[in-house]
């Protein structure tokens, strides 16, 4: 049996064969935030990629999570850059809930041509979310205030004073300055 470094190698070097831009690599952004391909599909590549799962199989990489409607690849080029990034593949091969083992590799990073189309790039935005509950969401959770990210869960606070400094501290704030106690409702949260 291999070991997962092994396979780790094997895979990265039949994945690094491939010299085309390919799912897993990175695209540094107008804003200089990076992003990662998520989907190929023929002269297109979806992104929105920053945090979904990458996994490494046997010359590729296949993604789970987010997307958005992406850039084509005529509108991009390499950026003589790599960047690592993290996958994932089943221990020792074995497929089965909970044996995942994670790994950085070596990616290539490319940059926009100019003029290139971004209208189809989601950069910019936090994709942070909060969500204020109810006071019965409250007494059931144990919480007032949700943050999530790309639809996954962060972080949960039961005061606006915690809120505001966790805020502080990921250089975010309220979209509407305004938040009603007790009264559900969702906003996206805006980079300082």
């Amino acid at each position: 049996m291999k070991t997962n470094e092994e396979l780790l190698l094997d895979r990265t070097i039949k994945y690094d064969k491939d010299t085309s831009p390919r799912v897993g690599d990175f695209l540094l952004l107008p804003n200089g935030e990076y992003d990662r391909f998520t989907y190929k599909g023929g002269n297109h590549l979806q992104t929105g990629g920053i945090c979904g799962s990458y996994y490494l199989g046997n010359g590729y990489e296949t993604y789970s999570g987010s997307l958005d409607r992406g850039i084509k690849l005529v509108d991009i080029e390499f950026a003589d850059n790599f960047k690592t990034g993290k996958v994932w593949f089943f221990n020792h091969d074995i497929a089965r809930a909970h044996n995942g083992v994670y790994f950085e590799i070596k990616q290539r990073v490319y940059k926009l041509k100019h003029n290139a189309d971004i209208s189809g790039l989601d950069f910019g935005h936090s994709h942070y979310w909060l969500t204020v509950t109810t006071k019965e969401q409250q007494e059931q959770h144990r919480y007032k205030y949700l943050i999530d990210h790309h639809g996954t869960s962060v972080t949960a606070f039961n005061n606006k004073q915690d809120l505001v400094l966790w805020l502080g501290s990921k250089g975010l704030e309220l979209s509407n300055k305004s938040i009603e106690e007790n009264i559900y409702s969702s906003q996206e949260l805006t980079k300082l």
